[in-house]
């Protein structure tokens, strides 16, 4: 318009159209597992600040609710296992517990895990993991702490007073 020239007709071009290609769907990412720690059930030790005082060989369960944090349901192969504690004897007898059923993504689980307190006194603290199918440790760590006291030191029998009029004697 400003130059005074005529615009070029639009001729359409015989080219074929681009073939559609045909999209083949993304494989499906993978199942992550994840777990969150809820609450004690049972023991609760605040962060391991007050532990619960357990008598030597006393046997117990230890109770969290746990939630299923992963994309992946977890089923009767997946366990919570022992991991490591403060001394040798923080395992408190305690063996890999699997799961009891089935658990979706989201969903809250009750773990028990059926323990015994050491008989040597002292201060016992433990953490445990899950694990999958495979093995591999996943998601929050449990803990559980207690407390086992030293024996009570026995009490003294008291003296015996002397009876006025009693004389034991012997020929």
């Amino acid at each position: 318009q400003y130059l005074g020239v005529a615009p070029a007709p639009i001729v359409p071009s015989a080219t074929p159209a681009l073939a559609q290609s045909t999209a083949t769907p993304a494989p499906p990412p993978p199942c992550i597992d994840g777990l969150a720690f809820v609450q004690h059930l049972t023991l609760e030790d605040r962060n391991m600040t007050v532990l619960a005082t357990m008598n030597p060989g006393q046997l117990f369960t230890k109770g969290w609710r746990i939630r299923n944090a992963g994309t992946c349901a977890w089923d009767t192969s997946f366990s919570a296992n022992y991991a490591l504690g403060n001394v040798g004897a923080a395992v408190m007898g305690g063996v890999s517990t699997k799961m009891a059923r089935s658990v979706q993504p989201g969903e809250t689980y009750d773990l028990q895990v059926p323990l015994y307190a050491p008989v040597v006194p002292g201060p016992y603290q433990a953490w445990w993991e899950m694990r999958n199918a495979q093995g591999v440790p996943f998601g929050q760590r449990l803990y559980l702490g207690i407390q086992v006291p030293p024996p009570a030191t026995p009490t003294p029998l008291p003296a015996q007073t002397p009876v006025p009029g009693i004389n034991f004697s012997v020929d």
